[in-house]
């Protein structure tokens, strides 16, 4: 008989198992009604309130359309939606969706990890409509979190009502929930328990007997890098790697180091399994990412820049303390966040300007759950919080970009990886010692600490009112305008900016006039009152029950555990309705609404038709500001085949450079991508007719760009709202230069670019051969003539047009060739080949981004075509992946199988009421 086994507990146990799974299902269902069963999108906005669609509803409804919207989160609409459809669409003809060649001048599209091709959730986007399936995907990801959150708590020890209500705060956490439509972070995220069930599993196991949780570590890992986010996928890798070192010393502390070699060994080789799994999805990131425009070697000072600040504190118990989104209080026009904002500059001691915004500070645990957290470390528990304690530290230090940040960023991964993506760990190691918490709670009361636990819950409850009467007594008393409020910014950042040394200028910054700035700031502190006020009352409702609970006194046990056990299950009902309200407010899904095609649709549709032979266009924004490019939306024109320079992704390293020289900082958004051009002298530069930018969308009515290329589009008032116009000096996507010279420094070729004379059917500049078909180093350079007018004159002369235009694929047909060099505007990267007349040619890097081939004289054809060798390479080594588990679940099968077998690990009972440390054993069963 195995020790502590009788046929009722194990009836009870699994009634409670099924109860806690009921309801960790059933509360995303709730959150999630809407997208489920009421057959609305799951996206954070309605496309359709962003021009030029909106100017086919009225008022009445666009403002009915645009309530309730997550403006936070862009990806899902703007990247994620139109290259689904664009991979579908090339499935569908029989292509392999490689690349995309209308963000800007083209990038990799598999390689562009953000979608998470192969994760198996994604696979309904194919199917079904990414708006519909976006709600199923994010459902799935919300049970995974909770259903394998509540098993491992359970397999470390904790009674069923500590683990679901671990499991509820895990779920519904902020970090979880706010990225609910960023689905590639979620998902990640919604991995990590699962992971440490399995390397806890396969800790307890022996022999063959390991492999089954072997397996379920390695496709967890595969999972969690499936999913396409890597600065989440990095730290939750960290993650593991630290529990499998905590668990071998562990090994090697009560076994010796044969077993914790023995544990090493099978851990390391589960990640070994798992990334070779995901090499698919892996080896085409690595590959690009250091083309990319992400940067992977940031600077100590860019790095600080982008670190979680010690005010984000206040996110742990307070759901939104600064704004959400759909508060309508703008990030960037938050008094509170000058006030308490102190991220610096290391080298200079400057304060950056605030980074904040509800996504990347969604920390919140919830309140009572926060308490339960500093509960945690008062009384002993399970021993898995000697892990979780110290990594919880840990992560919340590093994140804060500190020196312990700057102690480790010298490895080349955390280079690339804003500081305060390594928060997004916290709520697990929070919602586990929560769990604790409430597991250890009425033991404490029991031992007569009742009034330790009333003092740290009261501290925090007084904290809150603290927070909520300096509020109150400044909306009432110190002057409803703002002045000191003003004073306090100004003397806080006028060390760093001067211009916020007077008082007038930052009244501006937050509003147009005095009344409008005072209004802006009243907001600010009101919200921040209504949130401490909130958080005050759940810490009142905690201590509620610290003085109702009777603990665990022996006399009164089995007369109070009904009591008891009422509630807990309070404290499980409030906080998951506690975590619930903002989750549905940064969750919203609207009606599903069919985009309808308007009058620009249809003159760029023609006109793209029309444009055929040469390889398309471009369009971009234009407007009197370099402002957010909203004059429909990027990405949105991709299912038309129209090239879009403001392109909303990940792109190549290049392309925004000589945008940048040529139009100043504020053409940058986050650094890469492009805001609205202004409408000045600039948009006649050859910078814009090399990128083949023929057509410029505004919601502006702008004379000076000349006539209008098709008539405006007007709303249901008749008035015109929407403008096209054309650029006719735009060249066609591929032509030929007769002079070019080699240069190899990028910076001479920005001069080039950017110069007032620059004129792109003179000359261009070649850098490097990016395909050599003989070897490295043996692509031939040809210089042009630069002295002769008349072969320049045959160049001109000469016909480029397309005969084929498919993303991966281009057939460009020469004729009349005089010899000369073939520009192609489309992205130099690497795996573009080219052919001439059948035979390989090398590829040139020209112009800084593009691509070049020398033609010789007469007709001939050319053509680009991609050679996926990083995804082929990656294919081949998940396949191998794949058959190893395949054989090691073979393997396992064939072994000889016990009648009972139980695993009691001093792992998870050490500090479990009676049980004896020393007694403890793996092999701790009777037969």
């Amino acid at each position: 008989m195995i020790k502590g086994f009788t046929l009722p507990s194990v009836i009870q146990k699994t009634r409670e198992a099924f109860l806690a799974c009921f309801i960790l299902i059933l509360l995303p269902t709730i959150l999630l009604k809407g997208a489920l069963f009421d057959g609305k999108d799951f996206v954070p906005f309605d496309i359709s309130t962003f021009a030029p669609f909106k100017y086919q509803l009225s008022d009445e409804e666009l403002e009915k359309r645009r309530q309730g919207a997550n403006w936070d989160l862009t990806e899902k609409d703007l990247v994620n939606t139109p290259e689904y459809r664009l991979a579908r669409d090339e499935i569908i003809e029989g292509r392999f969706p490689h690349w995309n060649p209308y963000v800007r001048t083209g990038a990799p599209l598999l390689a562009n990890v953000l979608d998470g091709f192969f994760y198996p959730v994604h696979w309904l986007f194919f199917f079904f409509d990414p708006g519909r399936a976006y709600g199923v995907a994010a459902w799935l990801a919300f049970c995974i979190a909770g259903l394998f959150m509540f098993g491992f708590l359970r397999k470390i020890g904790l009674e069923s009502q500590s683990a679901l209500f671990g499991a509820i705060v895990f779920q519904l956490s902020g970090t979880v929930a706010a990225n609910a439509h960023d689905f590639m972070r979620m998902e990640s995220l919604c991995w990590l328990p699962a992971g440490f069930w399995a390397l806890l599993k396969l800790w307890e196991k022996e022999g063959r007997e390991r492999i089954p949780s072997f397996v379920a570590f390695a496709l967890c890992l595969t999972m969690l890098w499936f999913a396409g986010f890597p600065p989440f996928a990095l730290p939750i890798s960290f993650c593991f790697g630290f529990f499998i070192i905590f668990l071998s010393w562990h090994a090697f502390r009560r076994q010796g180091l044969r077993d914790a070699a023995t544990y090493f060994t099978w851990a390391s080789a589960a990640v070994v399994l798992g990334l070779l799994v995901a090499s698919v999805q892996l080896l085409p990131m690595l590959d690009y990412f250091p083309d990319s425009s992400r940067n992977l070697s940031q600077t100590t000072a860019e790095l600080a820049g982008m670190s979680f600040d010690p005010s984000g504190l206040l996110g742990f118990f307070m759901p939104a303390p600064f704004g959400m989104s759909v508060d309508n209080i703008p990030y960037d026009k938050n008094a509170i966040t000058y006030l308490l904002y102190s991220r610096s500059n290391p080298e200079t001691g400057k304060l950056f300007l605030p980074n904040y915004n509800y996504t990347e500070y969604a920390v919140y645990l919830g309140a009572i759950p926060f308490a339960l957290v500093v509960w945690s470390f008062l009384g002993s528990s399970v021993r898995f919080r000697y892990f979780a304690i110290p990594v919880f530290g840990f992560f919340l230090v590093f994140a804060m970009g500190g020196w312990l940040f700057q102690l480790f960023n010298f490895l080349p991964v955390l280079r690339s990886l804003p500081p305060m993506r390594f928060v997004c760990v916290l709520c697990f190691f929070g919602a586990a010692l929560a769990a604790m918490g409430m597991e250890v709670a009425p033991r404490l009361l029991s031992q007569g600490k009742r009034m330790l636990l009333i003092a740290s819950t009261g501290v925090i409850f007084l904290f809150c009112l603290g927070i909520f009467f300096f509020c109150r007594y400044w909306l009432t008393d110190m002057g409803r305008d703002g002045t000191e409020i003003l004073a306090w910014i100004s003397e806080l950042w006028k060390g760093s900016y001067p211009v916020a040394a007077s008082i007038e200028t930052v009244q501006s910054f937050f509003g147009a006039n005095k009344e409008k700035a005072a209004e802006t700031i009243s907001n600010a502190f009101n919200q921040l009152q209504a949130q401490s006020l909130q958080a005050a009352g759940f810490f009142l409702l905690l201590l509620f029950w610290v003085f109702t609970n009777p603990g665990e006194h022996r006399v009164i046990r089995i007369l109070s555990f009904r009591f008891g056990w009422l509630l807990n299950f309070f404290l499980i009902a409030f906080t998951a309705f506690d975590l619930m309200l903002p989750a549905m407010r940064a969750n919203p899904s609207f009606p599903h609404h069919d985009l309808e095609e308007t009058s620009v649709h249809a003159f760029l549709r023609k006109k793209r038709a029309e444009s055929q032979p040469d390889g398309g266009f471009m369009v971009a924004r234009v407007g009197t500001k370099m402002t957010l490019p909203d004059a429909f939306p990027p990405n949105l024109l991709s299912y038309l085949r129209i090239r879009d320079l403001n392109a909303y992704a990940f792109l190549d390293g290049r392309s925004y450079k000589p945008f940048h020289r040529l139009f100043g900082d504020g053409i940058l958004l986050r650094k890469f991508w492009l805001n609205t051009l202004p409408a000045d002298e600039r948009l006649n530069h050859g910078l814009l007719d090399l990128f083949g930018i023929r057509y410029l969308l505004s919601h502006e009515e702008l004379p000076s760009l000349g006539p209008q290329a098709c008539p405006p589009m007007r709303d249901l008032d008749d008035k015109a709202q929407f403008f096209v116009y054309e650029r006719k000096s735009a060249l066609p996507r591929a032509f030929l230069v007769q002079s070019v010279s080699f240069e190899p420094s990028d910076e001479v070729a920005l001069d080039f670019l950017t110069a007032s004379d620059f004129d792109p059917r003179k000359a261009a500049l070649l850098h490097e051969a990016i395909y050599e078909p003989g070897g490295k180093g043996t692509a031939r350079f040809v210089s042009g003539n630069t002295a002769d007018a008349e072969r320049r004159a045959k160049t001109n002369k000469a016909s480029v047009r397309f005969l084929e235009d498919f993303p991966s694929r281009i057939r460009i047909e020469v004729r009349d060739s005089p010899g000369a060099w073939l520009i192609l505007t489309d992205t130099a990267l690497p795996h573009w080949t080219a052919s001439f007349d059948g035979s390989p040619m090398a590829i040139w890097r020209a112009n800084l981004c593009f691509r070049a081939v020398w033609v010789d004289e007469g007709d001939h054809d050319v053509i680009f075509a991609y050679d996926a060798v990083p995804f082929r390479s990656g294919l081949y080594l998940s396949a191998i992946g794949l058959a190893l588990i395949l054989l090691s679940l073979a393997w396992w099968n064939g072994s000889p199988r016990r009648k009972v077998l139980v695993e009691k690990t001093d792992l998870v009972q050490i500090g479990q009421p009676g049980t004896d440390e020393n007694e403890i054993s793996r092999n701790d069963v009777e037969d």
